[in-house]
């Protein structure tokens, strides 16, 4: 939003503009909507852990001795299998069906602003329909790439991986006295590097025995933030010429550090062409003649005094 008044700044071209980015932010839906309705239904039980009880039971288990298979990956549910940076539920954690959470979380469920209007009709603003938990089930090349490199379950040539969606970021805009999504930049979302898509993900390791994720573990991720922009925002646009990362000397930082590597390079090359070059540069050189004619004198002189001995 920018300020009414522009200020001049010194020793530069123009006028500088202090703006503060309109946006509303709500918290975890998973938090304030999926897990009360999950309550309600009898899904999960009344009393559920906090964060802070969750944070204690995170655990890194030790790797398997050498001999025994030990992070082998291969869903036999051996206690090799054992993945990383696991989330174990409290000991007070009140049993529950992990399935049936998992697939009501993998359901889309639709997502809407609504305006409060004073004295008029609310308006409703669709977004979209959007999973908290996305489950994928690809091919891999191994059960390597499949855990270490996209922290999924390796089970007979698939890959079962698991993304949660941690934001929902939209733009909107006021146009004729109505509110609606704003498609600048090619979609409804706030980052170029997702596309301008609205959902923004984040891959949760899979369990190692093909187990569904534990509620807890998407929870201390963080899932279902919503974010509301305005449509106006400079923000994006500055986003939109930098590709994210919000850094305008990319191009010339690139270009810089790819004349310093040339120029290293051309250093290194240097070296053996100079040694090689050497002996010819030293017998060219004036210095270098006359002290190879001395040097083929004295051996010259020495020929002759073998012959004036082999005379004598």
């Amino acid at each position: 939003m920018f300020t009414e008044t522009a200020p001049t700044v010194d020793n530069a071209w123009g006028k500088s503009h202090r703006y503060d980015p309109v946006a509303f932010e709500t918290a975890s839906l998973l938090e304030t909507v999926a897990i009360p309705d999950m309550q309600a239904k009898g899904m999960l039980p009344d009393r559920l852990p906090t964060l802070g009880e969750i944070k204690a039971n995170v655990r890194v288990p030790t790797s398997a001795p050498a001999g025994t298979g030990g992070e082998d990956g291969d869903g036999d549910g051996s206690k090799s299998d054992a993945g990383r940076d696991e989330v174990d539920d409290p000991a007070n954690h009140a049993p529950y069906n992990a399935t049936a959470v998992l697939e009501y979380l993998m359901t889309p469920k639709e997502f809407s602003i609504v305006v409060k209007r004073e004295g008029g009709e609310d308006e409703f603003v669709p977004v979209g329909s959007y999973p908290l938990i996305t489950r994928r089930v690809n091919g891999a090349n191994g059960w390597k790439v499949c855990k270490f490199q996209r922290a999924g379950y390796y089970h007979r040539g698939s890959c079962t991986t698991y993304e949660v969606t941690w934001n929902l970021c939209a733009k909107v805009r006021l146009t004729d006295g109505s509110w609606g999504l704003d498609d600048t930049y090619g979609g409804h979302g706030c980052s170029p590097r997702g596309n301008w898509d609205v959902p923004e993900r984040k891959r949760i390791r899979a369990p190692s025995q093909g187990n569904p994720p534990k509620l807890s573990s998407v929870r201390l991720l963080g899932a279902g933030h919503a974010v509301l922009h305005d449509g106006h925002d400079p923000l994006f646009a500055a986003m939109n010429l930098t590709g994210g990362s919000l850094f305008f000397a990319e191009k010339a930082a690139e270009s810089s550090a790819m004349a310093t590597v040339m120029l290293i390079v051309g250093i290194a090359m240097l070296v053996p062409a100079a040694i090689l070059g050497y002996p010819f540069v030293r017998r060219s050189l004036p210095f270098g003649g006359a002290r190879g004619g001395s040097r083929r004198y004295r051996q010259g002189r020495g020929i002759e005094r073998d012959h004036f001995d082999e005379v004598l």
